[in-house]
C-alpha cells in the first residue's frame, strides 16, 4: 500500500469507531493535503478555508508554549475541530472535524493513537494500521485475558526503540517522538498451544502529553519506567513518573519495573548502576538493564514480562514469624524450606535461560528463604500468564537443579516437642534438618 492508501484506510477505521466525526485530514504547514477522509455532510470548500486559517491559529498558540507538538480545539457554527501537530520530523498536522454537538473531548486521547500512526507512516516506518475498538463510554475494547504492559519515562530514553527491538528485532537510528501514545498488540505462543496476548502501551514522555497519558494508565497490569544511562536527569525523573502514574492506576498493587536503557552509552556504568539499584530498592522496583543497539538484556526483560502479572493481596508472600502452636499444624509443604545461596540485584543477574525456571529461581532469591507452599503461591501469576498449571512435582524437579548447582539449599522444618526449638534468621521456630 502507498502512504496515501495507508492513511485513508487508517482514517476509515477511525471514522467508523467514532460516529460523531465527519472528517480527518493530514495537511502540511503550506496547506497541502496528504490524505483525507470525509463523510457526505462536509462542505470541502469550507474545510479548505479552515485549513488556510489554521496556520495563523497555530502561530498565535506557539507564542505561549514551548512544546514541539502542539494541539488544540476550536469551534465554528457548524463543526468542532481538533488538531495535533506531528512533530519536527513530520511537519504536518492531523485535523479532526466533528459534528457541532459532538463530545470531542472524549475522543481526544484516542485521536493521539491515530496521530502517532500517521507520523510513523509519513516517516516511512512499517506499522500495522489496525486500531483498538471503543465502547460506548469511549474506553478501549481490549481482548479478554490479555495483559497490558505500559512503558513510561522521559522523552527520548528509548521506549519506542525497545519495543521495536522486541517486536521485529529492528534498531531504528532516527528518533521520532511518540505523539501521545503508541499501541502494539502481540500474541505470544508457547509449547502445547498456550497463547498470551500482550497489549504494549508506549506513552509519550513530552510534558504536554500528561493529559493523554492519564487516560491510559488505568489499563496497566505492569508499568515499566525507562531511563537513559547517558542522561542522569532521566534517572532523577523516575520518582516524578511514579508519582504521576500512581495517581491514575486502577490498583495499588500494580508492579513497577525500572529499566536502565542505552547501557552501551554509559560513561560510568557502575556508578549509575549503583544509584539505580539504590532507587529501585527504595521504591520497591525490579531493575533491568538494556541496550537497543546491542540487544543486551531485551530478551530477558520481555521473557520476564510475559510470565509475570499483578499479584493479589492473597498471593503476596508474608514474612511474619509463625508461632510455636502454628508449627504443629504445618503441612509438609510448609515445612519444606528453600534458602537462596546467591543474590541477584536484578532479574538479569539471575542467569537462568528457561522462563519457568527463571521465575521460580527469582522468587527464591527475592525472598531469601521461602517454603514450598508459599513458592507455589508466588508462581501463580506465571501460571495465569501461561494459562497452565505448574504442579508441585515439576517445581521440586526444577529446584533440585538449583540445589545441584549450589544455588539453593533445601531444609526441612521439624517440630519436636521433646527438643528445644531453634530459631532461623526469620524467627521460624523449629529444627532445620538437611
Amino acid at each position: 500500500m502507498t502512504k496515501s492508501e495507508q492513511l485513508e484506510e487508517l482514517f476509515s477505521r477511525f471514522l467508523r469507531e467514532v460516529p460523531d466525526l465527519l472528517a480527518t485530514f493530514v495537511v502540511d504547514f503550506d496547506g497541502f493535503i496528504f490524505a483525507k477522509k470525509l463523510v457526505k455532510e462536509v462542505n470541502e470548500d469550507l474545510i479548505t478555508a479552515i485549513i488556510a486559517s489554521l496556520d495563523q491559529t497555530l502561530n498565535r498558540i506557539k507564542s505561549y508554549t514551548e512544546t514541539k507538538i502542539g494541539s488544540g480545539s476550536f469551534d465554528t457554527d457548524e463543526f468542532r475541530l481538533f488538531y495535533i501537530e506531528l512533530g519536527d520530523t513530520t511537519n504536518a498536522i492531523l485535523l479532526i472535524i466533528g459534528k457541532s454537538y459532538s463530545s470531542l473531548e472524549n475522543y481526544i486521547p484516542y485521536s493521539h493513537i491515530i496521530a502517532d500512526k500517521v507520523s510513523l507512516i509519513l516517516n516511512n516506518r512499517e506499522i500495522p494500521i489496525e486500531i483498538p475498538g471503543l465502547n460506548e463510554n469511549g474506553d478501549l475494547k481490549l481482548k479478554s485475558k490479555s495483559k497490558t504492559i505500559t512503558f513510561i519515562g522521559s522523552e527520548n530514553v528509548g521506549k519506542t526503540t525497545l519495543i521495536a527491538m522486541y517486536n521485529n528485532n529492528r534498531f531504528e537510528k532516527s528518533y521520532i517522538p511518540t505523539i501521545g501514545i503508541s499501541m502494539l498488540e502481540k500474541e505470544i505462543h508457547y509449547d502445547d498451544g498456550y497463547k498470551l496476548i500482550l497489549n504494549i502501551f508506549d506513552l509519550g514522555g513530552i510534558k504536554s502529553f500528561a493529559k493523554v497519558r492519564k487516560q491510559y494508565y488505568k489499563y496497566s497490569d505492569i508499568v515499566l519506567i525507562v531511563f537513559d544511562y547517558s542522561r542522569m536527569d532521566t534517572l532523577h525523573d523516575i520518582k516524578g513518573w511514579i508519582k504521576e502514574s500512581t495517581m491514575f492506576l486502577n490498583s495499588e498493587i500494580i508492579p513497577y519495573i525500572l529499566v536502565g536503557n542505552k547501557i552501551d552509552l554509559a560513561p560510568n556504568r557502575d556508578k549509575i548502576r549503583d544509584q539505580a539499584i539504590k532507587l529501585s530498592e527504595e521504591s520497591n522496583l525490579l531493575f533491568f538493564e538494556t541496550s537497543c543497539l546491542t540487544g543486551e538484556g531485551i530478551s530477558n526483560l520481555f521473557d520476564f514480562l510475559t510470565v509475570n502479572s499483578t499479584k493479589t493481596e492473597e498471593e503476596k508472600i508474608s514474612a511474619a514469624p509463625i508461632s510455636d502452636n502454628e508449627i504443629q499444624n504445618l503441612t509438609e509443604e510448609d515445612k519444606t524450606i528453600f534458602m537462596s545461596l546467591v543474590s541477584c540485584d536484578t532479574v538479569d543477574d539471575c542467569k537462568i535461560p528457561n522462563i519457568i525456571e527463571k521465575n521460580i529461581f527469582f522468587n527464591i532469591v527475592k525472598n531469601k528463604e521461602i517454603s514450598l507452599s508459599k513458592l507455589l503461591i508466588s508462581i501463580s501469576p506465571m501460571e495465569k500468564a501461561l494459562n497452565r498449571k505448574i504442579d508441585k512435582e515439576q517445581v521440586l524437579t526444577i529446584v533440585d537443579k538449583f540445589i545441584k548447582n549450589g544455588q539453593v539449599e533445601k531444609l526441612y522444618l521439624n517440630f519436636n516437642l521433646e527438643e528445644s526449638y531453634k530459631t532461623s534468621s526469620k524467627s521460624i521456630h523449629g529444627e532445620y534438618k538437611h
